[in-house]
């Protein structure tokens, strides 16, 4: 739990990521809840750098892929996306 507060401080760094620093209980729960609260048109460069650049931090912690989880995230918000239009659609 040692690395928490230096999570905290460099989540802090990138605006996007701020909303979620109370809810981490563990630094692969912070990386999915905040990949899984980016709207799709953050596809930016620069705001998935700095994710990406986050994770890479986490690496010596706790090793995992974060892009996959990046790239599963929008996926699943593109697939919800589309599920939400259709079921607009088919309302009128």
């Amino acid at each position: 739990m040692e690395e928490l507060p230096r999570l905290l401080c460099t989540a802090q760094h990138a605006p996007h990521l701020q909303s979620h620093r109370a809810a981490v209980r563990s630094p692969d729960d912070f990386v999915v809840s905040c990949c899984r609260s980016l709207p799709l048109r953050y596809l930016l460069s620069v705001h998935i750098a700095s994710i990406v650049r986050f994770g890479q931090s986490l690496e010596e912690w706790y090793p995992f892929d974060y892009q996959f989880v990046i790239q599963e995230s929008f996926q699943e918000q593109e697939a919800e996306l589309q599920h939400n239009a259709t079921n607009s659609t088919q309302k009128y």
